[in-house]
């Protein structure tokens, strides 16, 4: 009897499952992060209107950042950052992205043009033409692809090598390291290894003991301007019309100077680290300003898959080295944001890994 009531009750669930769909944007709890087709189309559309909202009457008072030519101008937008609260709390998500992006935008021009004030920021733009506001059209280009890896060798004990600060610098454009480890000349990426922390020696679940550790290491972009900028992972091989515009073009501000790496051993011995292979990142670097703090010269470029720090160790010798590999894709072009790679490299010496991606 109970098999035959629970089928009669099949087509009332359907219905009341069909009548659960409508919901009221103004009660549903989008910190859950599980939402059905129609839910996610209401929550999409209350972003979408208020991003335009913030376009239509929140942008504009900030200003055109290319045409803003004073400090006290950039003071004044900034000012303008906290100047309008948002009840909505999808409105607020939204202005705090929008307040983002364009505080480090601002927070660039600014520094650029305290800089452009210098003595030496006189000296450097008195004979530099005033840059050209950036050009927002894509299209596939040829780039500069090529997988980088170092491996230091057995030179040192392990207690110097832990002990000390090791680092590693990069020429983007001479595809080379500097030396003694390579020819390039320019410093456009700095690895730098800290000494290793160690928190002591502890029973891992396998029962042995084993000694806790964390080691870091910092990616940093010498120079005013230029760093990384975190994008979205993107999908394996995405054709041109598929990509993101953000996937597309650079961004042209937002970038951070310095990325940390670390890898931690844990009290139960276990693995812990923030590499994401997934993970991909805008680059600028050889970045320089007119007198107006604009961006008057710079390379665009990515790196995709993270960063790999190595570490070995050989306990019989008691030596051991450290490494670092990536995955980099540059525009030769200066001010050139493009970046979708159309298979064309420019690279004589690219590795393996450089057609992999796009």
């Amino acid at each position: 009897m109970g098999y035959v009531v629970g089928i009669l009750m099949l087509p009332l669930f359907y219905v009341i499952g069909l009548c659960g769909v409508v919901v009221n944007p103004n009660t549903f709890d989008y910190s859950l992060g599980v939402a059905s087709p129609e839910e996610n189309w209401v929550l999409t559309m209350r972003r979408e209107n208020a991003r335009k909202k913030f376009a239509e009457t929140y942008l504009p008072k900030i200003g055109d950042v290319f045409e803003i030519k004073t400090v006290e101008a950039c003071d004044r937008s900034l000012a303008l950052l906290h100047a309008y609260p948002e009840d909505d709390e999808v409105e607020r998500e939204e202005r705090a992205k929008i307040n983002d992006a364009q505080r480090l935008m601002l927070e660039e021009k600014r520094a650029a043009l305290v800089w452009a004030q210098t003595e030496e920021g006189r000296r450097e733009t008195a004979d530099r033409p005033l840059a050209k506001r950036p050009s927002d059209f894509a299209y596939p280009i040829s780039l500069f692809v090529k997988q980088v890896t170092i491996r230091e060798p057995f030179k040192k004990t392990a207690g110097e090598y832990l002990s000390t600060t090791n680092r590693f610098e990069f020429d983007f454009l001479k595809a080379d390291w500097l030396p003694p480890y390579g020819t390039g000349v320019t410093a456009d990426v700095v690895f730098t290894f800290m000494p290793r922390e160690v928190h002591g020696e502890f029973k891992g679940l396998s029962g042995h003991m084993g000694e806790s550790y964390t080691d870091t290491m910092f990616v940093s972009f010498p120079g005013l301007g230029n760093g990384y900028v975190d994008m979205e992972p993107y999908a394996w091989r995405p054709t041109f019309e598929q990509a993101p515009d953000s996937f597309k073009l650079a961004p042209t501000s937002g970038y951070l100077p310095v990325y940390k790496r670390w890898h931690y051993k844990n009290k139960q011995l276990q693995d812990e680290h923030n590499y994401n292979h997934r993970n991909w990142q805008c680059i600028r670097i050889r970045t320089r300003y007119d007198r107006n703090g604009n961006v008057a010269s710079a390379h665009y470029g990515k790196i995709r898959g993270d960063y790999q720090m190595w570490f070995w160790q050989d306990r019989q010798e008691d030596t051991c080295k450290f490494g670092v590999e990536f995955l980099y894709h540059l525009n030769p072009t200066p001010l050139d944001r493009n970046v979708f790679w159309n298979e064309i490299n420019l690279c004589e010496k690219p590795s393996h890994w450089g057609d992999w991606f796009r």
